[in-house]
């Protein structure tokens, strides 16, 4: 007895599917390769449990308001400069092919590393622009030229459906972007992210922190 499937007609021809969840499947394990590698790295190798936490915009990170009468730090490398309100912390890291910062609110619980500003600088013997640029593209970034001062480079935005906190991911989106240009041999990329919904005031602050960069 022959049975037709239904839908027959409409179906995608097997191939196609195939392409298709391979595809897919590519994608999802680029997102969680990324999301460990950047969670490892940020948690400084804590091998500690991860903690139970709720997921949703509920739990939205409240950071400490900066009001006009608190001073800035600053964090001074050999190549920039960029300031930071008191109510935020700085974290440096090194590797062999550069190194970077990481601005945090101090108030961030344990394992929650949103919202933050990074400042990444490599040699553009090992990362050159058109490859940063490329992968970024590839990633499915809106791409837009960026110019301040004497920076001009590409400026690229997206919006990352998960939030990485302590090894677990809450579905929460985030908005990232980052600000790419070549200088003196260097590639530099400017980051900011926050949570898409709910964090108007916090995305102000990250710009503001962002504004302060300066060549050294």
């Amino acid at each position: 007895m022959n049975f037709q499937a239904p839908f027959s007609q409409s179906t995608i021809p097997d191939n196609h599917k195939k392409k298709m969840a391979a595809l897919i499947g590519l994608g999802i394990i680029g997102f969680l390769i990324i999301v460990i590698i950047i969670s490892s790295l940020l948690s400084g190798g804590d091998s500690t449990s991860p903690r139970s936490i709720g997921g949703g915009n509920k739990e939205l990170v409240q950071v400490t308001p900066v009001t006009p009468n608190n001073e800035w730090g600053m964090f001074v490398s050999t190549q920039y400069e960029i300031q930071y309100p008191p109510t935020w912390r700085v974290e440096e890291y090194f590797s062999e092919s550069g190194e970077g910062v990481i601005i945090l609110p101090t108030t961030l619980p344990t394992g929650i590393l949103s919202p933050k500003v990074s400042v990444e600088v490599v040699s553009t013997s090992e990362l050159s622009l058109e490859s940063r640029i490329s992968s970024l593209r590839s990633g499915g970034f809106t791409e837009t030229p960026y110019r301040s001062g004497d920076i001009v480079g590409y400026q690229f935005s997206h919006v990352l459906p998960f939030k990485p906190a302590n090894g677990q991911i809450l579905d929460t989106p985030i908005k990232e972007t980052f600000i790419v240009f070549e200088k003196d041999g260097n590639l530099f990329t400017i980051g900011y992210e926050h949570d898409q919904e709910g964090a108007m005031e916090v995305a102000d602050l990250e710009k503001k922190i962002i504004g302060t960069f300066k060549l050294l």
